[in-house]
């Protein structure tokens, strides 16, 4: 039925003046529906009148608007499949009606989409797939450039492609983003900005990665705020071929304009992540946030005050735990490394929200405790600034929330909110069982049973939900 169609769409403008040998015939779009009627001479425009929102200043060329009501719609009402689709992106290419099209992105949808997200980030998938449609891509992801960081917001028809990117490492190979600085210069960049097309029909990541998805070509879009810089990508398969030089234009003139979305979040983000900290006052934990490159970008009051510690490295005086370079550093090496370690895993690894905890060790005194958690477990921003946080607890003065409210608010017996008391000041279970006086396989099943009343699963993330108790009447000890 299409092929038809696109036989007729490639001919050009004089078959439009033609009259076909049966003027009575026509051909039918089933679409799930009443039928609509396609004539394929003198009845078409009557047909994109009625089938698409015409809107003033768009192309009068009634070719056109069949093919983007095709390409944007008949998808999404199935009567196009695999084989029709390549039929009308061939269509498109071969007529040269592409450069024409690149002027029809629907920028005032991709725009708002963004800032709906940017206001509800429940929503940055939903956007993926507004610019997907809005531009004739096969899909979309919006990038930080800065950093790897996954759960990266997408299309759903790039759902399977991103899971294999992360899981195959594609990631830590992703040889576009040497478009970096093409990208931060003109607003938009392309492969052909930093490879040959001889070059991108040999490297393994458009040949091992790409093909096998059926995708190819790419068109990376600014958005940048302060210094955050992400990179909207535009994935096109090899039937749509690249992006034209006026849909370029398009799409770095929406650059500067997603910037717009991009300071909302910020500004929202930063608010967020100070209503976080002023939390973390009340309920006495000291608590250090980072951003997705693992820098520190905000401390409360607590972690100002442990950060503040002097001490000795047994010939000077030092601070045990300090901030160079908007980086967490102990005087101890080893415990600097594990800690970049734990935070790592947190900001790169979909399936770890909490770590284990880390020791940061202080001469003649017991460590500090860092127990890192994903922000994501809050509500996961893309492009929000802060992406971690560090809850610092020092067991030479933590306070705990008294058994009484544990027992009230988690419905803990005796025995299990006792144990999860000590749990809270950061004491290793196998401590706890020894205090408690009794066995380590008593102390696990008390601990399993924990976690079930407390909607939690991991001891790091017990500890990150009871340090909000912390501010009601405590006990020391």
């Amino acid at each position: 039925m299409l092929f038809d169609m696109c036989v007729h769409l490639r001919c050009g403008a004089d078959c439009h003046d033609k009259q076909p040998a049966n003027p009575e015939s026509s051909t039918k779009l089933h679409t799930g529906g009443t039928p609509l009627s396609f004539h394929p001479t003198d009845g078409d425009k009557e047909f994109a009148a009625q089938s698409v929102d015409h809107k003033e200043g768009a192309p009068s060329d009634c070719k056109l608007t069949v093919i983007q009501y095709l390409l944007k719609f008949g998808a999404a009402l199935g009567f196009i499949d695999g084989v029709e689709r390549t039929l009308v992106d061939d269509a498109v290419r071969v007529s040269g009606w592409g450069d024409t099209m690149g002027m029809e992105f629907e920028v005032s949808n991709i725009e708002r989409a963004f800032v709906d997200a940017a206001l509800d980030p429940t929503r940055w998938n939903e956007a993926m797939d507004v610019v997907t449609v809005a531009t004739g891509s096969s899909g979309a992801i919006l990038f930080d450039t800065n950093s790897h960081l996954p759960g990266l917001p997408h299309s759903e028809s790039m759902a399977g492609s991103l899971e294999a990117y992360v899981r195959d490492g594609w990631i830590e190979r992703d040889v576009r983003f040497k478009i970096k600085s093409k990208l931060i210069q003109n607003g938009v960049a392309t492969d052909l900005d930093v490879f040959t097309p001889e070059r991108i029909a040999k490297h393994p990541y458009y040949q091992e990665f790409l093909a096998p998805h059926g995708l190819q070509w790419f068109a990376g879009v600014k958005v940048a705020s302060g210094d955050s810089l992400w990179c909207l990508s535009l994935q096109r398969s090899s039937s749509l071929g690249p992006f034209t030089p006026s849909e370029l234009d398009t799409l770095g003139s929406l650059s500067g304009r997603l910037g717009t979305a991009c300071a909302i979040t910020r500004t929202l983000g930063f608010g967020r992540i100070d209503a976080a900290l002023e939390a973390f006052d009340v309920s006495r934990t000291a608590a250090i946030i980072f951003d997705g490159r693992g820098n520190v970008l905000r401390l409360n009051r607590g972690a100002e005050k442990i950060i503040s510690e002097e001490g000795s490295d047994g010939e000077s005086p030092c601070r045990p735990i300090a901030i160079r370079e908007r980086r967490l550093h102990s005087f101890d090496g080893s415990a600097s490394t594990a800690f970049e370690r734990s935070l790592a895993q947190v900001l790169l690894r979909k399936d770890v929200t909490f770590a284990d905890p880390i020791c940061l060790p202080r001469r003649d005194r017991v460590p500090i405790l860092a127990y890192v958690t994903s922000l994501a477990t809050i509500a996961f921003n893309p492009l929000a600034p802060g992406q971690a946080v560090a809850i610092l607890i020092d067991p030479e003065e933590r306070r705990s929330p008294t058994q009484t409210i544990l027992r009230e608010c988690f419905s803990l017996t005796v025995a299990e909110s006792k144990l999860a008391q000590k749990l809270s000041r950061g004491i290793s279970l196998e401590d706890v069982a020894k205090e408690c006086r009794i066995s380590y396989e008593t102390a696990r099943n008390h601990l399993k049973t924990i976690f079930s009343k407390t909607d939690t699963h991991r001891q790091a993330e017990l500890v990150a939900v009871l340090s909000q108790f912390c501010g009601a009447p405590f006990e020391v000890g």
